[in-house]
């Protein structure tokens, strides 16, 4: 199966380390991506899960499909979802 790519990116932010976000972006390329974070506390649980991967060429840490899932599902359930 071929990976499906989107220029959305949805990123869970370490509660404890915020400063590390920016750090990271400062260093990022100039790209049409689109980033949406959240302050959703359910979301932390992400972190511990999350594996490394390459996503085109880029080293980052990715949630498991059971927790995109679970995402998936609390933002249809989101009643002020978009």
């Amino acid at each position: 199966m071929e990976p499906v790519y989107t220029l959305d990116a949805d990123l869970v932010v370490n509660r404890f380390q915020p400063g590390n976000l920016a750090a990271h972006l400062g260093k990022a390329p100039t790209s049409q991506l689109r980033i949406q974070s959240t302050t959703d506390d359910r979301y932390q649980a992400f972190l511990a899960g999350s594996i490394r991967a390459e996503v085109l060429g880029v080293h980052v840490r990715v949630a498991c499909i059971e927790d995109v899932t679970q995402g998936k599902l609390w933002a249809y359930s989101d009643p002020r979802r978009r």
